[in-house]
């Protein structure tokens, strides 16, 4: 099947590398969220591609061997050439079993051999193992794009001048080495966040515009003040988990707050692997929201359209 597994800072940053490398929508995907992220941890998501039913798509297609019709040629060749071809074929089946015997007898030897061997040796290779073992570093980091320092600058310089618009007094802190533009607002004025995030949300996505224009290359970037981002995420998790049972005790669909695409995604990663509920978005920016159903929800709107 079509899967693969990626790793990302943050949930929806490992789902948009996977979509990235499938070559897919969301639409087409099912989400499992394998790991969250945590201080010293990326979260990492399996993707599987789907069909319209929901089925994995199958990567490779078995290719059925057609057997060939005997001809009339076949049909007449004379039981003489059969018999002359089961002798040869007992021959070689003889030939085989002396060479599978003259093959045993030669292993037997090499396992005497081998036992001959002395103890001490043997423990010298384990202790030489031993020392490997504990040289070699427990994981081999996976490489990280290299950062546009231009970007960089254009993204603190412009975020800089829209917090001094809003006269909020700040200083900024970046970080590329995940290979993107991670900035945090370092402050005490809370302006900077807004309701549920969308002062911090509109600052991020206008910053990453003057990053890519100014030197017209792609680039993620990150905006957070305070750890929101990791707050409003944890409390999202959460929130999906609770609205799932919910769903499960009741039978009936429950309809979340309006979220932006970023929320949203998070309550769908999450639900994914919840083998109970489905998940969907409903209606319009900027009031469309995540709507969560049991799975039987699907099935009796099915039957009451067949009656």
């Amino acid at each position: 099947m079509k899967q693969v597994e990626t790793t990302g800072k943050k949930v929806e940053d490992a789902i948009e590398n996977g979509l990235r490398e499938l070559g897919v929508s969301q639409s087409e995907v099912n989400i499992e969220i394998l790991t969250l992220p945590g201080l010293f941890r990326r979260a990492k998501v399996r993707l599987t591609v789907v069909d319209e039913d929901g089925n994995p798509v199958e990567d490779k297609v078995a290719v059925v061997k057609e057997e060939k019709p005997v001809t009339k040629k076949e049909e007449e060749k004379p039981a003489v050439k059969k018999q002359e071809k089961t002798e040869v074929k007992t021959e070689k089946k003889v030939e085989k079993i002396e060479v599978k015997e003259v093959k045993k007898e030669v292993k037997k030897e090499i396992k005497a051999e081998k036992k001959e061997v002395k103890p001490e040796i043997k423990k010298e290779q384990k202790t030489v193992i031993k020392e490997v073992k504990e040289e070699a570093p427990a994981e081999i980091p996976a490489e990280v794009k290299k950062v546009d320092e231009k970007q960089v600058e254009i993204a603190k310089t412009y975020l800089s001048k829209l917090l001094s618009l809003m006269n909020i007094s700040a200083t900024l802190e970046t970080d590329t080495t995940h290979g993107s533009i991670d900035i945090d607002i370092v402050t005490e004025d809370t302006a900077v966040i807004g309701h549920r995030g969308e002062v911090l949300d509109a600052l991020q996505i206008l910053t990453k515009r003057a990053a890519e224009e100014g030197e017209d290359k792609f680039i993620r970037v990150n905006v957070d003040s305070k750890g929101y981002r990791v707050k409003r995420e944890t409390s999202l998790v959460s929130l999906a988990e609770k609205m799932a049972a919910k769903c499960i005790r009741t039978g009936r669909k429950v309809v979340l707050e309006p979220m932006n695409n970023t929320h949203r995604k998070v309550i769908h990663a999450t639900l994914s692997s919840n083998n109970k509920v489905i998940t969907k978005s409903e209606g319009r920016e900027p009031n469309r929201r995540v709507v969560i159903l049991p799975k039987r929800y699907r099935q009796h709107k099915a039957e009451n359209k067949e009656n």
